[in-house]
């Protein structure tokens, strides 16, 4: 298994987003300026911030890199000063300081504390530090001293008095330069020619948090020498500034954008890793599991990097290359390399380029392949690999299918026609051998609803069922034994998501539906793993909640969140055909209905609705369901 932190070792092929990183920080005519990577949640921001750090203290020098991570701080101090404070920390380790450095050091340092102290003591303290109020009135400075001072220990009143009056004379303009002056003298005189600040997991943060670690950038650090890389989501900035200025339409996304444009003036993006970079990815997580010397991966892993070719679909790192690079190959190495062989092309077309969750997805494969061990059973890596990603994707398909194995005793007759239907294709009449044997076995007893409900799904006809191996043929209960925890009903998926997806969960359950239809029009901003994860929390809140009333609303929300994010259809149609008709309440057959018109297509419909008018157990819905069911058929003739 594989560790889930940031590394500065690249297995991805970052040289080129670290060379352009290093060409900036090597610019001084460029410099203060501010250097943004963006990517989505796992795409490996913080590696390549790390792989950025070692080649700029390797090539750059008098250099300072200094890293801040504003989410450590969250609850405990605010953004500004921890930031301040943690450079000022960072300089004073790193360089041995003159006289005059020490009393500059020393004033920005008394500086930090005052705004800390001033900060936790109310706004209006703040804005007197910051030059920004400018209190006149002296009683409102005595009121502010004594707040200040009966809540920190060791300030002093008569301090408090005196440091506010003297700071509320300044104006901003005066206090920000002053700032400036004082922060590029510590530079010069600790003979720091690049002070390189990287700032880490903005996406943790609370929007709050996120624009106080900005704005400190822009008011009180962007001295000449001075290097800002922030790894973030830009989602997540232009969420926290539509947060932070609430004042703003909720559509008005350009605000966002445009404040992010004003901050950092050199983004480099992180692009989605292709499928041929995704299996040399896991063939070298792979490698450096197995029983190879630290010097023999770098070997490999250096080759397989090298001798690839921008755009090139062909993956080089074989068995026979890692041979050619190490000499002969132990037992180890070699089951190792063989595993990769099997889990790469099946995992690679499913994981959407990201490499977090390729590693959860792997370390996860791996525990259950342990557990089988323990328990002595003996499971196909690339079956369970292949299951997994429907477990993965497709949630309630996969519980469905869990469902059926049970019944069938581990060989569900689905899997035989779904199968048949790919291999045979639409009007094809000379299959091959394997063909016209798999049409034979398929069950004729089978759904034809059930396997048209998977076959629509695109994701299912098109990619999974094309993957091998074939499932049709093979006892599935023991790899569904080893998922029995994803099985449950526990809603833990929410609490991995970033903080704008989880924000989303909470006003899609608000009880304002001004409040459910914004966050219903920002549902095709989530990737895809957060909209899995979205539904799945909604469906099993809606199995588990007694509320009639409550259910109404959640049925009515998962399915216009469907009608935001169409790949989901065959998930919905599933969880509501399984879901039972006494849990339906009239009230949800127009959300249904509604959902037709947004995606133009009425198959899913009719496929609740078939289930929904053939059950008895809750007559209102079953006649509504009938009814709906004959408008749609007349409409169509």
């Amino acid at each position: 298994m594989w560790s889930d932190n940031e590394t500065d070792i690249d297995l991805l092929d970052y040289r080129h987003l670290v060379g352009v990183i290093l060409s900036i920080v090597k610019s001084r005519y460029l410099h203060p300026t501010t250097i943004g990577v963006y990517g989505h949640w796992g795409s490996g921001k913080s590696s390549l911030l790390k792989m950025a750090q070692k080649a700029i203290e390797t090539d750059v020098e008098d250099v300072l890199c200094v890293n801040f991570n504003g989410w450590l701080f969250e609850g405990y101090d605010d953004a500004k000063s921890a930031l301040i404070d943690t450079l000022l920390e960072e300089i004073s380790k790193n360089r041995t300081l003159t006289k005059q450095a020490q009393g500059t050091l020393t004033s920005l340092a008394a500086r930090v504390n005052w705004m800390r102290v001033a900060w936790a003591g109310g706004k209006i303290a703040s804005g007197v530090l910051l030059g920004g109020v400018g209190l006149g009135v002296t009683a409102g400075i005595e009121t502010l001293a004594k707040a200040i001072a009966g809540n920190f220990q060791g300030v002093e009143y008569d301090d408090a008095i005196e440091f506010l009056k003297q700071q509320s004379e300044e104006s901003p303009s005066l206090a920000i330069r002053d700032f400036h002056r004082d922060f590029a003298e510590l530079l010069n005189e600790t003979k720091i020619t690049t002070l390189v600040v990287f700032i880490d997991d903005l996406d943790r943060c609370n929007p709050e948090t996120i624009i106080e670690t900005l704005e400190a950038i822009k008011l009180f650090l962007f001295a000449p020498q001075t290097v800002f890389i922030i790894g973030a989501d830009e989602r997540l900035v232009e969420y926290a500034v539509t947060r932070r200025f609430p004042e703003l339409p909720e559509k008005d996304f350009k605000v966002g954008r445009d404040y992010l444009e004003k901050l950092i003036q050199f983004p480099v993006r992180i692009p989605p890793t292709g499928q041929a970079e995704l299996e040399t990815y896991i063939r070298l997580l792979f490698a450096r599991s197995a029983n190879l010397t630290e010097e023999q991966f770098g070997s490999v892993r250096q080759r397989a990097i090298d001798e690839r070719k921008p755009g090139e679909t062909v993956n080089l790192l074989t068995p026979e290359m890692v041979r050619e690079v190490v000499g002969d190959l132990d037992t180890e190495i070699q089951t190792a390399l063989t595993l990769s062989q099997f889990i790469a092309p099946v995992l690679a077309p499913g994981m959407s380029g990201n490499p977090r969750q390729t590693k959860r997805f792997l370390n996860t494969l791996m525990m259950r392949l342990e557990m089988a061990r323990a328990r002595h059973v003996e499971i196909e890596v690339r079956v369970l690999a292949k299951l997994m990603l429907l477990e993965h994707f497709r949630p309630e398909l996969f519980r469905t299918l869990a469902e059926i194995q049970i019944q069938e005793e581990g060989r569900p007759q689905l899997l035989h026609s779904l199968e048949a239907s790919v291999l045979s294709g639409p009007g094809e009449g000379n299959g091959t051998k394997e063909t016209e044997t798999a049409s034979e076995e398929a069950d004729t007893s089978v759904d034809d609803k059930e396997t048209t409900t998977w076959l629509q799904d695109k994701w299912i006809s098109n990619t999974w069922l094309q993957l091998e191996p074939r499932l049709s043929k093979i006892d599935l209960r023991p790899y569904f034994y080893f998922a029995r925890e994803k099985l449950g009903f526990a809603t833990t998926q929410v609490r991995s998501l970033s903080p704008m997806a989880q924000q989303m969960v909470v006003n899609l359950l608000a009880n304002s539906e001004a409040v459910r239809n914004t966050a219903l029009s920002k549902a095709q901003a989530l990737d895809e793993a957060e909209a899995t994860a979205i539904f799945t929390e909604f469906a099993q809140r809606i199995r588990t909640e007694e509320n009639r009333d409550i259910r109404l609303q959640l049925l009515a929300t998962i399915v216009r969140f469907v009608g935001n994010r169409p790949e989901r259809q065959s998930d919905l149609v599933v969880f509501l055909r399984d879901l039972p008709t006494t849990l339906i309440a009239p009230g949800v057959l127009p959300a249904v209905e509604e959902l037709s018109k947004t995606l133009n297509d009425t198959s899913s419909e009719q496929a609740i609705l078939t289930v929904w008018s053939d059950d008895d157990s809750n007559k209102t819905v079953a006649r509504l369901a009938k009814a709906r069911l004959e408008r749609i058929h007349e409409k169509k003739s």
